[in-house]
This record gives structure tokens, C-alpha cells and sequence, in this order.
């Protein structure tokens, strides 16, 4: 015990001078170890400083601790292995992340202009007292581009029958489509509006190509383009433009979505689901107008892009 060591009983300057020689000795006498002991020898030393008495006032704790900290340290391959670890985690997720939320944003722009487009459907009804837009007027390629200059903010109308700019799109399969030639817009106006989003748009032509006939029930359509984001990129079919069916009552849905079937039930097909993910060819192969799977997809998922 501490206490009943005489060695450390000398009190005044002297016995001072007494310690720092004792601690001077016991230093020169127990050299600290140029190289960190391991195994049985780490013990013994560790035994050493803990059971003698004469090193309970010295460099023991100093030493021990310095011990235990280098012996936690990590060493620089361990540091390299982990880093390395990292980077292989982070070159297989950050891609991913990075196309979901490219979608995210495709989907959000999309969902915006839809929106904007069904309510300018609805003011134009409501102006006119008309139960559709069939009534309200909208009935000739003329009449679609007034619709189109009074209900958007309109930075650039497009050439007659033809998109603003000729650009080749592609679908998701790869394969290309002029919007000039194959997805041309014969029967309706094309814009660029304010938030930089194409939309081609077709007047409701009183004819039997443009009308869906099921179980007693008629309607008028025409087709409708969304190009989220103009001539900018990627201009893929499904990923920043979108074909899709305007119909009669306001609402751009898919082809056979008609109202009878989203409000009666009456479908020409097995449920509006089965419809709209059935619409034309399928959604990576998108080429023509009636090709409306993709936005088709997205409505049933609620407006989650997924494929």
C-alpha cells in the first residue's frame, strides 16, 4: 500500500529532492521499450507496472495509456480497405438514386402540365356553360389555337400542323421517331408555354375515326403531346415526352378510357386499369400516337414513374 511505503515518507526540500532522484533512477533503471511489446512479454510489462510500488508515482500511467491508444489505432491498410469498401458501395447505389430521382422530377413536370391542361379544359367549359368540349366549341384546328393562346401564357406558338421544333425522338427500346413525320400533328395546334413544356394539342373533329362508340355510349377525342421540357433533353418517349388521349369531357387519359368507362363503369375492356396498361404497343416501344402505355402506367401507379 501507498501508505505504508517509507520511501515516500521524506517531507521539506530535501525530501523532494529525495523523489526526483528516486524517479530519476527508476527511469534510468526501466528504460520505456523502443517497441511496443506483444504477446506474453506485453503482459509481463503490463504486470510489472501494475504490482510495483516504486512506479506508482512515475511514467506507469503515461505508458500504459499510450499503450492502450496505439493498440485501438487503426492501421493504414485497414483505413484503405474500408475507403475502398465505400467506393464500390457508392459506384453501385449513386446511379440508381440518381435515375430515380431523374424520374421524380420527369414525373412532377408531367403531372404539372397535365394539370394545368385539365383545368383550362374546365374554364373553357364552365365559360361557355357547355357540358363538353365538343359544346364549348373546341371542334376545329382554328378554334384549338385560340383555346391555346387565351388558357396558357404562351412563349412560342409552333408552324401550322407541325411541332416547334423537328427533333428525333427515341423510345425506350431505342429506336427513333421524327415528330415531324411519324408523330406529326395534323389535326391540332403545338405551343411552347411558360414552363418551357411543349403541347400539341387536336381539335374534337366530328369524325368516325375520332369517336369511341361502346355499349350505347359516344365520345369525341383527339391526341394530345407533352413534352415536359421542350427541345431539351433526353427527348425519349416515356421519360420527358408523353403521348396521351384528350377526350370530350376534359379529361387526357388513354385510348378507350373513355368518360362512360371512368364514371359509368362502361369499359371496352375488362377494368380502366386493364385499359390503360393495354394502350397501343407497349410503353419501351412506343412509336404513334394511339402508343399511350407509358402515360398509362404512370395513372395506374399513381403517378409514380416505374418502369
Amino acid at each position: 500500500m501507498l501508505g505504508k511505503d517509507k520511501r515516500l515518507k521524506p517531507r521539506g526540500q530535501s525530501g523532494v529532492q529525495e523523489i526526483l532522484k528516486r524517479v530519476q533512477d527508476d527511469r534510468t533503471n526501466h528504460p520505456l521499450p523502443q517497441s511496443l511489446p506483444r504477446g506474453r512479454e506485453a503482459e509481463k510489462l503490463t504486470s510489472r507496472f501494475l504490482l510495483d510500488p516504486s512506479l506508482k508515482r512515475t511514467y506507469r500511467p503515461n505508458v500504459l495509456t499510450s499503450y492502450r491508444l496505439k493498440k485501438s489505432a487503426f492501421t493504414l491498410a485497414e483505413v484503405l480497405v474500408t475507403l475502398g469498401i465505400i467506393g464500390v458501395v457508392s459506384a453501385m447505389t449513386v446511379p440508381t438514386l440518381m435515375q430515380n430521382h431523374q424520374r421524380k422530377v420527369y414525373v412532377t413536370q408531367l403531372h404539372k402540365t397535365y394539370n394545368e391542361m385539365q383545368q383550362a379544359f374546365l374554364m373553357e367549359m364552365n365559360e361557355k356553360n357547355a357540358l363538353n368540349l365538343k359544346e364549348a366549341g373546341l371542334t376545329s384546328i382554328g378554334m384549338m389555337e385560340g383555346f391555346i393562346k387565351r388558357r396558357f401564357k404562351v412563349l412560342e406558338s409552333c408552324p401550322a400542323n407541325e411541332h416547334c421544333a423537328s427533333i428525333d425522338y427515341h423510345n425506350l427500346n431505342g429506336d427513333t421517331i421524327n415528330n415531324n413525320s411519324i408523330l406529326s400533328w395534323n389535326n391540332g395546334a403545338c405551343a411552347i408555354i411558360a414552363s418551357g413544356a411543349e403541347i400539341c394539342i387536336d381539335a374534337l373533329l366530328n369524325r368516325s375515326d375520332r369517336t369511341h362508340t361502346y355499349n350505347g355510349y359516344s365520345s369525341l377525342y383527339g391526341f394530345t403531346f407533352i413534352d415536359v421540357n421542350g427541345a431539351k433533353g433526353p427527348n425519349i418517349l416515356g421519360r420527358d415526352a408523353f403521348i396521351m388521349v384528350n377526350w370530350d369531357d376534359g379529361t387526357l387519359d388513354t385510348v378507350n378510357a373513355s368518360p362512360a368507362c371512368r364514371t359509368k363503369g362502361v369499359c371496352d375492356g375488362e377494368s380502366l386499369e386493364a385499359i390503360r396498361n393495354a394502350a397501343g404497343a407497349a410503353c419501351e416501344a412506343t412509336k404513334t400516337h394511339t402508343d399511350n402505355q407509358c402515360i398509362g402506367k404512370i395513372l395506374n401507379n399513381n403517378w409514380e414513374m416505374t418502369y
